[in-house]
C-alpha cells in the first residue's frame, strides 16, 4: 500500500473508509441476534430490544512495559512516558448499526418519565428539594431559550394527557443568574434517559473559579457562570492527561486521591446507583482523564466519557479540535468532572442504552491482533518522522450511514455503523498534528485523519 504520510508534511491528511457495511453484510448466516419484543404502554423505550450473543475472544493481554517496547522496536514510533492502552483482555466484539429513537417510537408516558426523572435528580442531589418554581420544560428542538420555558406543575395535566411531546424537563436554580453563589443547582434530561442527552451540575466548579467578566451575558459581567450548559473546565488550566487506570494522586477539594479510585467511583455512581434505565443493554465508562488546576494547591479531574459494549468502548475525541477529515464519523465528546473525591460536580452525557437495529449485528470471532496492527502502523507512515505514540485504544468507530445528498439522516434517528477498530494516537512534532490512525480490526486496512488542538 502507498505511503500515506509524505515527506511535505504540510499537505492535509483526509480519511478513506476501507470498511464499508457491504463488506459485513448484516444478513448473513454469521449473525447471531434474537429479538424481544414489548408491547406495553409504559416501557420508557424502543419497543424492540436486540440480544447479542456472547462470544468473548481474546484481544490485548500485555503489560503496560511490554506495549512500550513493542511500540520502541520501531524506528518512526516512540512511546511516551504517559502514554497509555485502552483495551480489554477480552470482550464480545460485534459491527452493528444503531440509530437515536425518534420522540414518536417512545411510548407517550408523562407521568411514569416524569417519575424516572425525579429519581435520578435524587440520587444525584440526595438532600436536596426539588422545588415546582424551578422546574421548567421545553417541548420541542425550537424551544430551547429562556423565553421558551414553561413550569411543569402549572401544565402538568396537559403534559399527561399528551398534549406537548419531545419533553426535556430542566430543573435550573440559577434561572435569574448569578450574582452571588449559594449552591444553585441544574439538571436537564430528554425523554428516555439513557440514550445519552443529560446534563447535571452542583456548581462546586463555578463557586470555585468564582466571579468573572464572562461572555455568555454582557448584561451582568461581573457573576458567576450559570449552571446550564455550562462547561466549567473551559475556565481551568490543564496540568496533563492521564489513563483512568493511572495511580497518579492530586489535591482535590476535600482531600488527596488518585486518578483512578475517583473514575472507579464515577463508573459505579453512573452504572450501579442511579436508576437502571428499562432496556439498559451499555454501561458508562472514563475513556480519558484530565487534569486541571483551580491554584496553587487544589486540582480536579475532568472525565471523558463513553458508551462501553461489553468490554469495548465507543470513540471519544477528548479535545477541542481542527481536523482534516472528510465523511460523516461520530465520536462522542461526554463529559464530567469530579472536584471532590466522593462526589460527581458535573455531568453531560449519560449513556446505559444503546439503540441497536434488529438484524443489523454481526458477531466477530476473529481479529487482527495488537501486534499485527501495530506493524501495520508503522509501515503505513514514513520512516522520515518519528512519530509519539500517546494512546492505544480498541475501540468502536462510528460513521453515520447518510441520506443519498450526503445529509446525517436526523428524521430517521441518525443511525450509523459501527465497527471494531485498534486506534494509535500518534502526535508529529513536526508539523504540531496528532494522527488518528485507525487500524479495522476484521480487515486489517488502515485509515487515518490529522488534527490539531485549538
Amino acid at each position: 500500500m502507498k505511503k500515506f504520510i509524505s515527506a511535505c508534511l504540510g499537505i492535509s491528511l483526509v480519511v478513506t473508509t476501507f470498511c464499508s457495511c457491504a463488506e459485513n453484510n448484516p444478513h448473513s448466516e454469521e449473525n447471531s441476534v434474537s429479538i424481544t419484543e414489548s408491547n406495553s404502554d409504559t416501557d420508557m423505550h424502543p419497543l424492540v430490544k436486540v440480544e447479542m450473543e456472547k462470544s468473548p475472544i481474546a484481544i490485548f493481554d500485555m503489560e503496560l512495559s511490554d506495549a512500550k517496547e513493542a511500540v520502541n522496536s520501531y524506528s518512526n514510533l516512540n512511546a511516551t512516558e504517559n502514554m497509555y492502552v485502552n483495551a480489554p483482555e477480552k470482550s464480545s466484539v460485534y459491527s452493528y448499526t444503531a440509530r437515536s429513537p425518534l420522540p414518536e417510537q417512545m411510548p407517550q408516558n408523562f407521568e411514569k418519565f416524569f417519575e424516572e426523572y425525579k429519581g435520578y435528580f435524587k440520587a444525584f442531589f440526595p438532600d436536596k428539594e426539588m422545588k415546582d418554581e424551578y422546574l421548567f420544560f421545553t417541548s420541542s428542538p425550537e424551544e430551547v431559550y429562556l423565553s421558551d420555558r414553561k413550569l411543569i406543575h402549572e401544565n402538568y395535566d396537559d403534559l399527561v394527557s399528551g398534549k406537548y411531546t419531545a419533553v426535556s424537563p430542566a430543573y435550573r436554580e440559577d434561572i435569574d443568574g448569578l450574582s452571588k453563589y449559594n449552591g444553585e443547582a441544574a439538571f436537564s434530561t430528554a425523554w428516555g434517559i439513557g440514550y445519552g442527552l443529560l446534563y447535571m451540575n452542583k456548581g462546586k466548579a463555578v463557586e470555585k473559579i468564582g466571579l468573572g467578566d464572562f461572555d455568555y451575558n454582557p448584561e451582568t459581567p461581573n457573576s458567576y457562570l450559570q449552571l446550564v450548559g455550562c462547561q466549567p473546565e473551559k475556565y481551568l488550566a490543564p496540568v496533563g492527561r492521564y489513563s483512568p487506570e493511572s495511580e497518579k494522586s492530586f489535591m482535590l477539594l476535600n482531600g488527596e486521591a488518585t486518578i483512578k479510585s475517583c473514575v472507579d467511583y464515577f463508573e459505579d455512581f453512573v452504572n450501579n446507583k442511579l436508576p437502571t434505565p428499562e432496556n439498559a443493554n451499555i454501561t458508562t465508562a472514563v475513556t480519558d482523564v484530565e487534569v486541571l488546576q483551580f491554584d496553587n494547591e487544589h486540582y480536579c479531574y475532568h472525565f471523558y466519557i463513553s458508551r462501553k459494549l461489553d468490554n469495548v468502548i465507543t470513540e471519544t475525541m477528548p479535545t477541542s479540535y481542527s481536523h482534516s477529515f472528510k465523511g460523516s464519523y461520530d465520536m462522542l465528546s461526554t463529559k464530567a468532572l469530579m472536584v471532590e473525591c466522593d462526589d460527581i460536580d458535573y455531568m453531560s452525557g449519560y449513556h446505559r442504552i444503546e439503540g441497536i437495529d434488529n438484524g443489523n449485528v454481526k458477531t466477530i470471532d476473529k481479529i487482527v491482533s495488537f501486534e499485527t496492527a501495530l506493524k501495520t502502523v508503522s509501515e503505513e507512515m514514513t520512516e522520515l518522522v518519528k512519530f509519539d505514540v500517546e494512546k492505544i485504544e480498541f475501540l468502536y468507530r462510528q460513521k453515520y450511514i447518510t441520506t443519498d445528498e450526503g445529509y446525517i439522516d436526523v428524521d430517521n434517528g441518525a443511525p450509523y455503523e459501527a465497527v471494531p477498530a485498534w486506534k494509535f494516537t500518534l502526535f508529529n512534532s513536526n508539523d504540531n498534528k496528532y494522527y488518528a490512525t485507525y487500524v479495522y480490526a476484521e480487515s486489517g486496512e488502515l485509515d487515518y485523519f490529522t488534527y490539531t488542538e485549538v
